[in-house]
């Protein structure tokens, strides 16, 4: 997963385990993206 665009699947799926994956995919994608932007 690299972007956000690519977890839009798992989040409008049916199954809530599909869309907790992609909760926590969003989540590490937003804290690699930004978070590690104010440490470099």
């Amino acid at each position: 997963m690299d972007d956000l665009k690519s977890t839009v699947d798992m989040m409008i799926s049916d199954d809530y385990k599909e869309r907790f994956k992609a909760e926590y995919h969003q989540l590490v994608i937003r804290l690699f993206s930004k978070g590690f932007e104010k440490f470099s």
